[in-house]
């Protein structure tokens, strides 16, 4: 409703790269980081496309602004490294934002950007020291 919703376009984008649809993901979230001035959780989703659509450069150039600034959430910056495939630099960060109580780490079970890191022992581990309910796989509830 509001074309100059910084929001909207994040969660737009973010939608778009949930289905694959890697041009339209990058279009929405450079407006998204556009309207929002380059704010920090912009950025990362923006970059977080870049990773996503396989602009690796891109993304990595992004990443060290992102790295450089005062603060970026743990979170965002593992959901960077999913993107890219690589789960230990995802999984470091996750235990980053473990240990900072970050509040965005309540989305770690749910996230489908972590779908690829819920085979892997330490999202188990990470989730029972969070106290998180476990959840069952899609087409897989009882």
């Amino acid at each position: 409703m509001d074309p100059n919703s910084g929001q909207a376009f994040g969660w737009l984008g973010l939608s778009h790269v949930a289905r694959g649809e890697f041009a339209s993901a990058v279009a929405a979230l450079e407006r998204c980081a556009a309207l929002s001035q380059r704010a920090t959780v912009p950025t990362a989703l923006l970059n977080e496309g870049y990773a996503a659509s396989g602009d690796r450069d891109r993304a990595q150039a992004i990443l060290g602004e992102l790295m450089g600034r005062s603060y970026a959430s743990p979170y965002f910056i593992a959901r960077i490294y999913a993107a890219l495939g690589d789960r230990d630099e995802a999984f470091q960060w996750l235990e980053t934002g473990y240990r900072e109580h970050s509040e965005w780490m309540a989305l770690l079970n749910v996230d489908p950007r972590f779908d690829d890191l819920r085979s892997d022992p330490r999202m188990l581990d990470l989730l029972v020291r969070m106290n998180s309910p476990r959840q069952e796989p899609p087409g897989r509830q009882r």
